[in-house]
């Protein structure tokens, strides 16, 4: 090999198509730490799809199917809030639906304070008095 040493400096020059003895070690250490954070990111990102497969997979199995009780639980309370019905005649408790309910609040919001002539005012008759 033929090297030559500069005699003020110390510095050694290779001649022209002649390796170094040393190799690029900066440039190996980049390498290797972008190629182990691209390695990281891989692991995360294969990690993360995993888990989202997995809960995804969890709620299409058991969480999107219907329970029958709620679903009958569900039903009863839509008719109770959606239809007239007669709770007790001898007392004359019925249930509107709740949007009539709603506009009848509306319009009189002090028939809250007075429940008998709110019930007078559903029937169409005069309020009760106390």
């Amino acid at each position: 090999m033929a090297k030559k040493q500069s005699a003020s400096s110390g510095a050694t020059f290779v001649a022209e198509g002649v390796e170094p003895d040393t190799p690029p070690t900066g440039y190996i250490a980049l390498l290797v730490f972008v190629l182990s954070a691209l390695v990281l990111i891989a692991c995360v990102g294969v990690v993360e799809l995993v888990r989202f497969s997995a809960r995804d997979e969890v709620f299409r199995k058991d969480l999107s199917l219907t329970n029958p009780v709620l679903e009958e639980i569900r039903a009863r309370d839509r008719k109770n809030l959606n239809e007239y019905q007669q709770l007790d005649a001898a007392k004359g408790i019925y249930t509107i639906p709740i949007e009539r309910a709603i506009d009848i609040v509306v319009a009189d919001p002090a028939r809250i304070e007075n429940p008998a002539g709110a019930a007078a005012a559903v029937q169409g008759a005069a309020p009760a008095t106390p």
